[in-house]
């Protein structure tokens, strides 16, 4: 029988089956690869799927132990992506590769592979990414201590959260609560009585909202449970394979825009609303505050005597020294100094960013011994709720003062769970390697 490569005569292989010696003999000793393919469970493949590379090789010494060579290529522009080695057995070799989207590019084939062996090569036909559907902005009611609405999204490749809070404007300082009333009471009397004063600014709320999504900013992604990278996986997120942003945008507005608010018992309803107060107080749920937070002085001007300042050299004349006021040792701003602005603005950013967490059902993570909405069971689990978490958000900060900047996985569990109901499969949160954030 002749080789329906070349035309030389081929001698029956010993030992063959029917099937083996009937190829072999349609096949001289030149190699030569015949099929190149993919195979997967589904098609397109999910970014992070086992999907194997198979090929076909002739000639002589192929039938087994001969290198075969595989080499992922990008469609567009041929660069490598990925490469293996394998052997072949009866001819046939193979090789696993975890599925990886090498672009942004959606809606089209992005990789094929080449089988190389013995000089001769095949390329197998294009892969294509399974593009996971957009969905638009819809309802989404959380509970927890402040059960309300909010809105999700996915968009583009991002997993989003909208908070819309109605903020009051009130004319006048906040008055000191009566300890001895009911706080549902004193708060409701208070409200009563403090006059609303005029719609805050757009820029006061548009810099609030700015501020506090940056606290939420690029701290956690949404990953494919299923990714067989698992916590190697370094896709990039833009690419929109298996790793997802989460992102919170604030929306603020005033309370005039939404009609049926109740400006005595704000804390009694679903749209998230709180009073505005010109002065500086601690934030609440139902209590904002736009005076600035207290907050260490900026290094250059931590523990600094001022020359005009009347307290320190009151200070000075008490105690024989240069020693600076309470107000500039601890650095209850000097205003004039744009890094301690920002510091302060810091920490009322990250006080208003907890209060926006509540929005979205979050619990306090306070000690136990402080006054808070702490979860029933907290601290039962490290990956639950806690009673004390310095650092977090829902905590304090790691030197016990203010809140932390630390956002953790559980805080979003409810919000994972729909999204992967969404999506048909199971995703969990990663930290962001964009952001600064060290643990979840």
């Amino acid at each position: 029988m002749s080789c329906g490569h070349c035309g030389s005569s081929l001698a029956p292989a010993a030992g063959s089956d029917t099937e083996e010696l009937r190829r072999e003999q349609e096949h001289c000793g030149d190699w030569r690869v015949v099929d190149a393919r993919w195979e997967a469970e589904e098609e397109p493949v999910r970014c992070g799927d086992n999907v194997l590379m198979k090929a076909r090789v002739r000639g002589d010494g192929s039938r087994n132990d001969a290198p075969v060579e595989f080499v992922v290529k990008h469609c567009h522009g041929q660069r490598s992506v990925a490469h293996g080695n394998s052997h072949t057995e009866r001819h046939r070799a193979q090789i696993i590769w975890p599925s990886k989207k090498p672009c942004a590019r959606m809606g089209q084939p992005e990789v094929f592979f080449t089988a190389e062996a013995g000089g001769d090569h095949c390329d197998s036909e294009q892969l294509s990414f399974h593009n996971y559907a957009d969905f638009g902005r819809e309802t989404f009611r959380v509970g927890g201590p402040q059960p309300g609405d909010v809105q999700i999204e996915f968009r583009n490749g991002e997993f989003i959260i909208t908070v819309t809070a109605y903020l009051i404007s009130r004319a006048e300082n906040r008055p000191e609560a009566d300890p001895s009333v009911p706080w549902a009471q004193s708060a409701a009397d208070i409200n009563r009585r403090i006059p609303i004063g005029d719609p805050i600014s757009n820029d006061v709320l548009t810099e609030h909202a700015n501020r506090i999504e940056a606290i939420y900013a690029n701290k956690l992604l949404l990953h494919r449970r299923n990714c067989q990278r698992g916590e190697d996986c370094d896709c990039d997120p833009s690419f929109r394979c298996c790793k997802f942003p989460l992102v919170v945008k604030v929306r603020l507005l005033n309370h005039t825009a939404v009609s049926g608010i109740n400006t005595v018992e704000v804390w009694n309803n679903s749209y998230h609303v709180a009073n505005f107060w010109p002065d500086y107080d601690r934030d609440s749920t139902y209590d904002w505050f736009n005076g600035w937070h207290t907050g260490d002085p900026c290094p250059a001007h931590q523990r600094g005597f001022h020359d005009d300042c009347q307290a320190c050299l009151e200070n000075q004349t008490r105690t024989g020294g240069r020693n600076p006021c309470s107000h500039h040792q601890w650095g209850l701003a000097d205003e004039d100094c744009a890094d301690c602005r920002e510091i302060r603005h810091g920490v009322q950013s990250l006080a208003l960013a907890h209060e926006v967490g509540h929005y979205m059902g979050f619990y306090d993570e306070y000690p136990e011994s402080q006054s808070g909405r702490v979860h029933p069971q907290a601290g039962t689990s490290p990956n639950f709720w806690q009673t004390n978490a310095p650092g977090h958000l829902m905590g304090l900060g790691a030197d016990g003062g203010n809140v932390g900047d630390q956002l953790t996985a559980y805080y979003f569990e409810a919000f994972q769970a729909e999204f992967s109901q969404r999506m048909g499969e199971e995703f969990d949160f990663i930290p962001d390697s964009r952001g600064s954030q060290s643990e979840t």
